[in-house]
Parts: C-alpha cells; structure tokens; sequence
C-alpha cells in the first residue's frame, strides 16, 4: 500500500514539473485572431458568472497572421474586455443579438461568452487609431450624443431600469459591457500600462463600437457594473457628447442584496461561519489584488488606519466598502457636474416610468411611450431573470430586514457609515424626493 501511495504521489510530481506550459503572455504588438479549439467559452475567474472577463474563458491559441482592425470592425465584433498582459482589447463576435437582454444570460458580457464564434486581440493603440479613424468618417460623433451611461452602486435596479429603458420602441439598451470595469479597476492595477489619457480614448472606441447595433435607435443606454463609476469622470471627460446618470440605493439593503446574491450558498455560509471569507476576500491572491480598485476608500486614513473595521466582517465589510466608494466617487462627481441626472431605487419602484420619463427629459433625450401591459410585464418579472442567484432577495429584503447582514453587522455598517462622515442624507440633486 505505501509503495502505491509513493508511486502515486511520484507520478503526480513528475507531472507537475514536466507538463506543458503556457508560453509566457507578453505584449502584442499586431492584430491576431484566436483560434478557437471549441465555440463559446466559460468564466475563468473565481467569482464564476460574475467574474470580469478575461481571454482565457475560452480555449484558444493565437493565430500566426496579422489582422486589419478595420475589418475585424465590419464584422459587427464587440469589445469583451482588456488583456492587460499582452496590451490589448479582446474583441468578440457572438452568435447572439448584441442589442438583446434575454433572460438566460442577462449581461452582455455573459451572452458574449457562451455564444463566441471568433474571438480577436487588438492593440491598444491600434485599437483606438482605428476606431478613431471610423468616428471621423462616419460622423460617429452624432451616434455617440445618443448614448445614455447608466451608473450604479449595484444591487439597486440597475439592471430593472436597464430593461425599463428597453420597453421603448426607441431605445437600444445593453446591460454591462465588461470594458468599462476593466478600464476602471485596471487603471488602479495597472497603472503604467493604463495611464488616464488612454482610459479615455479606449473607452471612447469601445463605446462608438457598442452604440453602432443600435443606430437606429433614439438613445442607446449603457448600464455598467458598479466599479465602473470609479472612472465616470474619464468617460465623462473623453466622451462629453454622452449623458450620464447615477443610480443607488441605501447601504443596508444593498449590502444584504448584495450578500445574498454573490455569498449565500453553503459553502459561502459555511467560509462565514469560520471566517475564512474574510482571508478570501482581503488576503488570497485571487481576491485581494481588485479590492483598492473596487473598494478606493480602503486606502483612505480613515479606514486604512484601522482596516479590521470592515476585514473582520468578510462579505459584508467588501461589498459595503463597495457601496461607500461608490457613493464617495458618485458625491465628488455630482459636485462636478459629471451626472446629468441622479435618483434613488426607493423611488424608482414607486414612481417607475414616470421617474424614467424625468430622467430622459433631464438627459435632454427623447423617450417613447411604454404600453400599460409592458409597464407591468417589465415590472413584475425578476430583473435578472434565470440567471440570478436569488432573484427577489430585492424585495424580501425591504419587506422583512435584512436577510444575510445580522443585528451586530448592521451597528458595524452604520460605523463605517459614521467613520466616513458624510454619507448619510440622499445625494443631492436626487430626482422624484419631492
């Protein structure tokens, strides 16, 4: 029996050292095409569906020829995200409707993944020279004054107002197109490679790309992951002809939505239970690096002083210096004059299109009648759909409390609240408190 055991074990150190590798990942100075072994692909990151998106979700090796960006535009591909050690933007085309928000796969990002046919890499510079280019000569400035950005803390109807905002006939309306959080946690962690200047101009290719499916259209609405606020002021900044809006929600509620969402499984529950979520999240190599990305205010003296403030709660200390984050960048931005329009969840449920119908006429764009028996279609289905993890975990909690977040967790959010000093009243200029 030891003899098998030491074979066993000799066998699997021997293919340890001697098994294939992967040749280094190093900056890619041409445009190539991936090979693609098998169509679509699957999450690589160790959030699952949510993880951000990478070129390794699909099975691949890099072609031997150089691509003409221009033509791999013609094709109808999209932006998926950034490859940040070969510097480039991964291009994809899928064999789905970019402009469509189906309910088994919600984002746009996770429909691009599943449904990938070809799957290109595109320096950055090159990226945006070609795009560039395609703006200036096809008068891509007129289609960039329809879009709509869509900001958020997450977890506050984001996702509802996205398809609040597809029920009229006369807006094309893409829920989460990755680049936009890659742009703004990779400009934190790769900040050499990454610098402002060229935040801007990728995000300004990437969305004249995005807003090309729905030229027809009046308004084409974006909806970004919560992180992405983080660089409005960029997009704000390279893109002026663009409106913004910014939507949230309170830190309870969006806190527990959160934790329900991402964090209530059993073996979440169990990770909690021993504290090992919080050695997860804050110190393993596979969580801890995006944390000052998507949670800035960590390096802030007031929390940096005292990390076990929020570390000590796991989950809950993450995503609710998520939420304080976001609604610091979302105060300074709204000062700025960034957001052309800013309003809460609570108010959004209550008034529903009548408060969409404001915030398009505050965007100073047009928004189309929606039926009554799509209003209320729109309003009673889940927002995620099949693909949430606890699709009305929304609405019990607002109902009955908190459903993740406990009595003490609670006082320990209302600290954080305290500590930054000035989070507690509605944002200013939120619209539908009168």
């Amino acid at each position: 029996m030891a003899w098998a055991v030491a074979g066993v074990a000799a066998a699997g150190a021997a293919w340890y050292f001697l098994r294939p590798r992967p040749a280094p990942k190093v900056r890619l100075l041409e445009s190539r095409e991936l090979t693609l072994r098998r169509p679509g692909g699957k999450p690589n990151g160790a959030m699952g569906d949510e993880s951000f998106t990478e070129v390794d979700d699909f099975d691949y090796e890099i072609g031997a020829h150089k691509v003409d960006a221009q033509e791999i535009f013609k094709l109808g591909a999209l932006p998926y995200g950034l490859d940040m050690d070969r510097e480039c933007v991964i291009m994809v085309l899928a064999d789905c409707p970019a402009t469509s928000l189906e309910d088994k796969e919600v984002f746009l990002y996770q429909q691009q993944r599943v449904h990938a046919t070809r799957v290109w890499l595109i320096p950055f510079v090159e990226f945006c020279d070609a795009a560039d280019l395609l703006i200036a000569t096809t008068d891509g400035a007129s289609l960039l004054k329809r879009v709509l950005f869509v900001h958020s803390t997450g977890r506050c109807g984001s996702t509802l107002l996205s398809k609040m905002l597809a029920a009229m006939s006369n807006v094309c309306s893409l829920a989460e197109p990755d680049i936009y959080s890659h742009l703004s946690v990779f400009a934190v962690m790769h900040e050499a490679k990454l610098p402002r200047s060229l935040v801007g101009r990728l995000a300004r290719a990437a969305t004249f790309l995005h807003a090309r499916p729905g030229a027809a259209a009046d308004i084409v609405a974006i909806k970004t992951r919560s992180m992405a606020v983080h660089a409005a002021d960029a997009f704000h900044a390279a893109i002026p002809e663009a409106k913004t809006v910014f939507l949230y929600r309170g830190l309870l509620a969006t806190v527990d939505s959160y934790c329900m969402a991402f964090f209530s499984a059993p073996v979440n529950r169990f990770t909690r239970a021993v504290g090992i979520d919080s050695w997860f999240l804050f110190k393993s190599n596979a969580f801890a690096p995006y944390v000052p990305a998507i949670a800035p205010l960590v390096r802030d003296p007031r929390f940096s002083a005292d990390p076990a403030l929020y570390t000590r709660l796991g989950a809950v200390g993450l995503t609710g210096m998520m939420w304080l984050a976001a609604m610091d960048t979302a105060a300074r931005l709204q000062a700025q004059g960034v957001f052309d329009a800013v309003l809460r969840y609570e108010e959004l449920v209550v008034q529903r299109f009548a408060l969409v119908g404001k915030l398009l006429q505050a965007c100073s764009l047009p928004g189309a009648p929606v039926d009554d028996a799509t209003a209320a279609r729109v309003m009673s289905e889940d927002s995620h759909g099949s693909a949430a993890r606890t699709a009305s975990s929304r609405r019990r909690t607002s109902a009955k409390g908190p459903l993740f977040v406990t009595p003490e967790e609670e006082q320990a959010l209302q600290e954080l609240l305290r500590r930054h000093g000035g989070l507690d009243a509605p944002l200013a200029g939120t619209m539908g408190l009168d």
